[in-house]
């Protein structure tokens, strides 16, 4: 998977993400309870949690999309390297993350 490259204080960026079944190669259909957690690159702190937009995110083929602002305008991000991760929370409780992490890149701004 490719580095997602950002700029600090944007507030124009959004994730997306297509997630299928490793079972069946079918789009995952996850909730509206689903988040993406960010953490610094060699941490275990969880910096930000992001929820799913869900007028952008179309859930019956697996495409969910996360407004990245909330994160790029956090005064705890700076420039570096971190991972993200996407996780389901379904309807009895249970939890679902995404095996394969998310490499992002932040670079300050001019």
């Amino acid at each position: 998977m490719d580095i997602i490259q950002l700029v600090k204080g944007d507030t124009g960026p959004q994730l997306k993400a297509s997630v299928n079944r490793s079972d069946t190669g079918s789009a995952f259909v996850g909730t509206s309870n689903t988040v993406l957690k960010i953490r610094k690159k060699g941490t275990s702190t969880t910096l930000v949690t992001i929820d799913l937009s869900p007028d952008d995110s179309v859930l019956g083929t697996g495409l969910l999309v996360f407004p990245l602002s909330s994160f790029l305008t956090n005064e705890a991000t700076t420039a570096g390297f971190y991972e993200a991760e996407i996780e389901f929370t379904l309807a009895d409780g249970s939890v679902i993350s995404v095996f394969e992490l998310i490499d992002l890149k932040v670079r300050e701004d001019f």
